[in-house]
């Protein structure tokens, strides 16, 4: 939720207390309590989207970070068995193609990860016989393999999390204007009706109405001092 979004949430929840504890006031108007209604349940789902939005952000981090990870690791025990048999037969072209760290793979971005993992998975299975005598195993080809088919067949599974959460974002946003639209087409002219007869809620409403700015540590004065008259 953006900053301003926020402010206005916190506005709403505000409001919706001083409707609640003044319900004497608020019953009176039907509508008001229709709207109000309305109001309980708009919250209710704003609070419940905003979870799904972090959920979203959260999960597709996490996932894909996991499964980048564990592939960096068995990719680099078949990196170091190729290395092996390069620095073993001064094959520097070879050894330039996978020399990678651990971390260093980890580091690369996600758009060039796979090609770079594809590239050592070839120069492995192009010289698997040899590398056989440094340790390298067929089934260390096969899991990195099902790793990487994972990996390609997770490539829509965060685009999926970003459309939800695209999705949700909408669906918050018209939730969100629809509050709006309620209290300037409903609530306050329901409150200003009730201004003469319930003084004291009409007060505590407006006061709750208003949008504070969360985001601001600091205000700004207004009407700064004016400058010293340098004549003296």
């Amino acid at each position: 939720m953006k900053q301003e979004d926020e402010n206005f949430f916190s506005m709403t929840n505000a409001t919706h207390t001083v409707l609640v504890e003044n319900n004497d006031a608020v019953s009176t108007i039907p509508a008001f309590v229709t709207a109000q209604a309305r109001m309980e349940t708009l919250i209710n789902l704003i609070k419940e989207e905003e979870k799904e939005i972090l959920k979203n952000n959260k999960g597709v981090r996490s996932d894909k970070q996991t499964l980048k990870t564990e592939i960096a690791a068995v990719a680099f025990e078949i990196v170091g068995c190729v290395k092996a048999f390069a620095n073993q037969t001064k094959n520097l072209e070879l050894l330039g193609n996978v020399n990678y760290t651990e971390k260093g793979l980890i580091k690369i971005r996600d758009e060039q990860f796979g090609p770079t993992i594809a590239l050592i998975l070839k120069k492995a299975d192009d010289n698997k016989v040899e590398l056989n005598k440094h340790g390298l195993e067929q089934e260390d080809i096969d899991e990195l393999t099902d790793l990487m088919d994972e990996w390609d067949g997770k490539k829509q599974s965060p685009r999926k999390a970003i459309v939800d959460r695209k999705t949700t974002n909408e669906k918050q946003d018209d939730h969100l204007e629809e509050l709006d639209d309620l209290f300037k087409n409903s609530f306050d002219y329901y409150a200003n009706k009730l201004k003469r007869k319930f003084p004291e809620f009409y007060t505590k409403y407006t006061n709750a109405r208003q949008v504070i700015n969360l985001g601001v540590r600091h205000k700004h004065n207004d009407n700064p001092p004016a400058p010293e008259n340098p004549k003296g």
